[in-house]
């Protein structure tokens, strides 16, 4: 049963030597031991078209010797290759190749202890601990030592970044028109995350499995400090460490029963450490290139507070090479915070951190009008309270100038024009003028301008009220106020626009009583102790009236902070002073 050599030109050329005869024969046994109804003309089919040389030939052969059921595991790749031949002439014996970790059969397959796997599962087979980071990965690359290191610690190549322009490691290659990214100007692309549903950077952006960094599970083991199942940040030789008592072993400070020092202490490994780095004989680690400090590093082997440094002065340099000396407090403020991690936060993503680095430039003026009309509103009041306190910029009351601001607005829409021309006169010289004589005499942080807009609102529901009754303002009679005010206490703050009003000559004197208080019996200590006990012991009543009847109680706490729930587990919460109480 020998190939046809002129349907074979590249055997026909080489002579088909013995060799090759004999090899033929071992293929040809080996597939009829597997499925002998196969025939010899299937056989020969399959044949011609996967032996494309004499060396697939003789690879098929030795395939086979090696291993006899290598047919039933479609491995090596060309002994899976002639399996998908005779499978597709009538082969009902031979399974159809796939990999048996993955299942799947479009993949070449390699033998393995299991049987036949692709690449990627046979990598998962081949993986070993990284010699950086301790975990155990499919080997992406060797150091030096030929030790496996994973793909996350491998030395990725060094080129310039299309967008920075600097040498860094790049993480995506250029393709088409696209030059390459380094990994820190590198982002994933945005997508609605199948997790939170929030349209955020996520992995599989263009899948239906888009997830993002928030969502995306990872990986927990048990922490060798704390005991709890956390994902690792580091493999230490006491186990693996999360990343909460990472940080705080590489934080902690110890005397040192050598050297008496206040040092990391290291050794012996674990949380009962006594000697630092030094004396135990170990390279000491995690220490800052620009202070020499032992330290959590954050960037290019600098601390927290060197890192917070370099990235404020790159920051408020933008403009050349030296910090503006107006600048000069804001910058002494940022790096000396108590704080350095959410400042660092703050340059990296705050929306402010822009805006500083305008004003360094000179492209946008150091004054509180150039704040005023800036289109992010919240970072620009952020920055403004930064400036002022570094002397940057002058002190002023920022709730009377939000009032102005408002009392604009507000006005702009207000027909008929006589209105507006009245209501902007009794804001400017009444409602304005007594704010800004109570922000200059008292010097607080902050002018209380409430019970202000709500004078301005009735005197503009006020005004509304009469031109829908067709009475102007000048001939306003008691009888009217009187109708006013029968629709309720809202309308009772109309009193101060009425005195400005009668004292400027734009109506008759009209009297606008006080609102009074109704006060009711007090609840005496007997009843009070009795409801309290009702209520911590009487498991009718729900837990929410429980709890915020017994703070009325006894601490005449109101009742608006007592509602509420966590969004979480639904328990109650209950405030008190800045933070929320959840409830058992």
């Amino acid at each position: 049963m020998d190939i046809d050599h002129r349907r074979h030109p590249r055997l026909r050329d080489h002579g088909y030597p013995l060799t090759g005869r004999t090899c033929h024969r071992q293929v040809v046994a080996g597939v009829l031991a597997a499925d002998p109804a196969l025939s010899a003309s299937q056989i020969e089919t399959a044949l011609q078209v996967v032996v494309t040389s004499p060396a697939v030939l003789r690879a098929l052969a030795a395939a086979l010797a090696a291993d006899p059921a290598a047919l039933s595991t479609g491995a090596p790749p060309v002994v899976g290759r002639l399996v998908t031949e005779l499978v597709a002439r009538g082969a009902g014996s031979l399974p159809e190749p796939s990999c048996v970790h993955c299942r799947r059969t479009d993949r070449p397959l390699t033998r393995s202890v299991a049987g036949g796997v692709c690449a990627r599962c046979r990598r998962r087979e081949l993986a070993e601990p990284c010699a950086r980071c301790g975990v155990t990965k499919p080997v992406a690359a060797r150091d030096r030592e030929r030790r496996g290191v994973c793909a996350r610690c491998a030395d990725r190549p060094q080129r310039t970044c299309g967008r920075c322009g600097r040498v860094r490691r790049i993480a995506r290659r250029a393709h088409g028109d696209q030059p390459d990214i380094c990994d820190g100007c590198f982002r994933l692309p945005t997508a609605s995350c199948t997790g939170c549903g929030r349209r955020r950077p996520c992995s599989f952006a263009g899948t239906d499995r888009a997830i993002c960094a928030s969502c995306a599970p990872r990986r927990t083991v048990c922490c060798a400090r704390c005991g709890q199942p956390r994902p690792p940040a580091a493999n230490w030789p006491d186990g693996p460490v999360c990343d909460p008592c990472y940080t705080a072993a590489l934080r902690r400070r110890g005397t040192c029963d050598t050297c008496h020092a206040l040092r990391r202490l290291i050794a012996p490994a674990g949380p009962a450490a006594t000697t630092c780095a030094d004396c135990a004989g170990l390279p000491a680690s995690h220490v800052c290139i620009d202070c020499g400090v032992e330290d959590k590093l954050y960037e290019r082997g600098r601390c927290e507070r060197c890192a917070l440094r370099r990235r404020t002065g790159a920051l408020l340099r933008a403009g050349g090479g030296k910090i503006p000396s107006a600048l000069m407090p804001v910058h002494e403020a940022i790096v000396t915070t108590r704080t350095p991690r959410t400042a660092l936060n703050w340059l990296r993503a705050g929306a402010g951190a822009p805006l500083l680095a305008d004003l360094a430039a000179g492209r946008l003026a150091t004054t509180h009008e150039a704040l005023d009309t800036h289109p992010s509103g919240r970072a620009a009041d952020y920055l403004r309270h930064v400036l002022v306190a570094g002397g940057v910029l002058p002190a002023r009351d920022e709730a009377v100038t939000r009032m102005e601001a408002w009392v604009t607005t507000l006005l702009a829409d207000i027909e008929p024009a006589e209105h507006r021309r009245l209501l902007h006169a009794y804001a400017t010289w009444r409602v304005l003028r007594r704010l800004r004589r109570r922000s200059s005499a008292q010097h607080q942080p902050r002018t209380p301008t409430g019970y202000a807009r709500t004078r301005l609102r009735a005197a503009i529901r006020f005004l509304a009220w009469l031109d829908h009754r067709g009475v102007p303002l000048a001939e306003c009679r008691q009888a009217d106020v009187d109708d006013w005010l029968a629709a309720g206490p809202a309308g009772y703050p109309v009193r101060d626009f009425l005195d400005w009003a009668a004292d400027h000559r734009h109506s008759p004197a009209l009297v606008v009583p006080s609102l009074g208080r109704a006060t009711g019996p007090a609840t005496g200590a007997e009843d009070r102790w009795a409801l309290v006990a009702r209520l911590l012991h009487d498991d009718a009543v729900e837990l929410t009236d429980r709890v915020a009847g017994a703070f009325l109680l006894c601490y005449g706490q109101q009742l608006s902070a007592d509602r509420g729930h966590d969004h979480r587990t639904g328990a109650p919460r209950s405030r008190r002073g800045v933070r929320a109480l959840r409830c058992p």
